[in-house]
Order: structure tokens, then sequence, then C-alpha cells
């Protein structure tokens, strides 16, 4: 069985903060490890520069923005080359117009759609004007079509894509985390100053990751007194980090808020290492990879049933729950600052080690590769 993960990118999250990226990549790397052949093709708006060296084989092509879809005429010949009953292929996002072209030049390959939350309600309701008329005319039949669709969690879909699906199937298959970590000195000693640090880690865009709700909460849960020692440390950029550093100028002078912008590989995990909790308290999310990432760290969540780990973080006793507003947040911070830190830590640990292990989900995507080629 041959596998090939197409996604619009490099798969580079050495680059980037796109979690599609780090997705792919984890997940190319874990079957590679498992002695899988599999490729990973990239559809990039500039192919020729920052070019990834992963241990895996990774081909890039030309990303065009043109309708009808046009495909680069190496991309062609690759397709041709590999289509075969044996090799199936994995398409990451969607509303892609070059995944629809290279479906359709598929004879004997079976493919599954991961879409990372870009059915969801939220997502659909941007730029809603253009994705309903060419989700009915074009994407649906490149859904159905498929084997399957690989959700990060059951309330991905909106009620209306599911309904067009047909006898499309189904299947959760949570994203996951590399490994863990153990608090290095760095962590121990600032702990030790007394200095308890609050995290949050993506893009800093109000309407989605809700950045100023949170920053809104901290100021709100650090004024009602005792918690004087607390700051929050935002990693990140985006279209509204402007309008962050201006409306809470204040909190950012005093060094209540730290913004560290845009952080990449050890340096954005060795930043998250030094928090003492990561609070993401979005309005809505497939599966948000930094909260994994902090769980993989050992880093008690706060979360809002927007990200859709709400569920998990009550089960395996790993953070706090809150609702989606700023009393409501603050007092949950409050709540998870008087809790045994290290029982919480435990927690994160069982839940990277019994549900976002790659390796477990990596399984159950082959499994469901192998049902698909089989005869």
């Amino acid at each position: 069985m041959k596998v090939i993960h197409v996604h619009a990118g490099k798969a580079n999250p050495a680059t980037t903060m796109n979690g599609v990226n780090v997705v792919v990549d984890a997940c190319a790397r874990t079957m590679h490890r498992r002695g899988m052949d599999v490729e990973v093709w990239g559809i990039a708006r500039n192919p020729h520069t920052n070019r990834p060296r992963p241990e895996y084989p990774i081909s890039l092509y030309q990303y065009f923005d043109t309708w009808p879809p046009r495909l680069e005429r190496d991309l062609i010949h690759a397709i041709s080359r590999v289509d075969s009953p044996r090799t199936v292929f994995h398409f990451y996002s969607g509303f892609l117009p070059p995944f629809v072209s290279i479906t359709r030049r598929l004879r004997a390959s079976a493919y599954f759609c991961m879409p990372q939350g870009v059915y969801s309600e939220a997502c659909l309701q941007r730029h809603s004007w253009r994705k309903f008329p060419y989700y009915h005319c074009v994407e649906k039949y490149f859904l159905r079509n498929s084997r399957g669709l690989l959700l990060a969690h059951e309330n991905e879909l909106a009620g209306r894509v599911r309904a067009s699906l047909g006898n499309t199937s189904c299947h959760v298959v949570s994203n996951g985390v590399d490994s863990l970590y153990i608090l290095d000195a760095q962590r121990l000693k600032e702990r030790e100053e007394g200095r308890i640090v609050w995290g949050f880690c993506g893009r800093i865009d109000n309407a989605h990751k809700a950045v100023d709700r949170l920053i809104r909460s901290f100021l709100l849960f650090r004024d009602r007194g005792g918690a004087d020692r607390h700051v929050l440390s935002i990693i990140g950029d985006g279209p509204d980090l402007p309008l962050i550093r201006k409306t809470f100028a204040s909190a950012i002078s005093r060094g209540d808020v730290q913004l560290h912008d845009k952080l990449l590989g050890e340096r954005k995990i060795e930043t998250m290492r030094r928090m003492d909790y990561f609070a993401h308290v979005s309005n809505w999310e497939g599966m948000p990879l930094a909260c994994l990432e902090a769980v993989g760290l050992g880093i008690p969540l706060l979360v809002t049933p927007g990200t859709n780990l709400a569920d998990d973080v009550n089960r395996f006793r790993a953070g706090v729950v809150a609702e989606a507003d700023d009393t409501s947040i603050a007092n949950a911070m409050s709540r998870m600052s008087r809790l045994n830190r290290d029982s919480l830590v435990d927690g994160c640990r069982r839940l990277a080690r019994e549900k976002y292990d790659w390796e477990k989900i990596v399984l159950q995507i082959t499994t469901l590769y192998r049902n698909a080629i089989s005869p």
C-alpha cells in the first residue's frame, strides 16, 4: 500500500504556525517510521523557497489561482505514475480547487478527506457568498466520492454539510501530540520566584480565537486581588495584533500581558515550557493543536466548549472548562489557580498517552486505508 498526503503548503512546521502543516508532517513522519510507503505532495504558491528536508519523501508543486483549476505538468505526471488500486490519497483541509482536479484524474486510487474544521458552521459563515455556491456545485461531489471524512471531532461538520454527504462515512480521528516533556530548570526557577504564567499560542484573530476576551478575563482575574504575581504570555501574530497592542497598551507596558509575536520550533516550545497554565477560549475550532502541544508539555488547560476539548479536559481532569464570556473565564482562572497543579499535570499526561498519541492515531488511520483498498 502506498499513501500520498496532499495539502496546500509545504508540511513545514518549522516555518509556519499553520496547524495543518503540523498534522501533515506528524502523520507522514509517524507512518514513515513505521516502515510504510508514504509521500507528501505540497501544492504551494511559492514551492521554490523554504523547502523542507523531512525524513519522508516530499514533492512540492505550483499552486495556480485560476478557474478552471490548473495543475502543474509534473503533478499530472506524478498522479499517472501512482494511480493504482494499492494507492490511497489523503487530502487535508477543503475548498481547494486543485484537490478536485487531482481526484478527477484518479481512475483506480481511493482517497480520504481530513477537513481540519473548514466545514464547521462558523467557517462556512465566513465568505458564505462564495463558499455556498462552490460547495453545492463542486465540493460536495468531491466529498461524496471519497472513501470517508476523517474528523478531528464529531462536532466538526455543519448540519447542512453532513446532510449533503449521502452515504459517505465519517470517522472521528483526533489530531495528536508528538511526545511528553518534563519541566525544565528555567521553568522551575520562575515558579520558585513566585511568578505564575498563563499562556496562549495561536492566531491573533478576535472573532475566531477571542484573544481580546482572554486578555479582558485575565485582567479581571488579576483585579480581583491575590493574583498580582500572575502574567499572561501570548505567542502569535495575526490581523488583530495591532488592535490588541492599542487596546491593552497599559497592561502590556506594565508587563501584565507579554506579547511574543510569532515563535516557531524550539523557541516556541521553550516559551511554552515556562507556562504554568494554558488558556484557549476560542469561539470555534476543529482541534486546536496548540492545546495538544500544551497537553504534551504537561501544562493544564483552561478551555471553552468551542475548542472541542471540554469533554476531554473534564474526563481526564487536565484543567478547567469555562463558558465563552469574561466573567466565566475569570472565575475559571480563580478556581484553577486554587487546584492542585501537580494533579492537573498528571491528567494532561494521561490524556496525551491515552488519546493523543500519534502512534495510536496512525494505526487507526492505516486501518481505514486498508479497509478502503481491500477487494
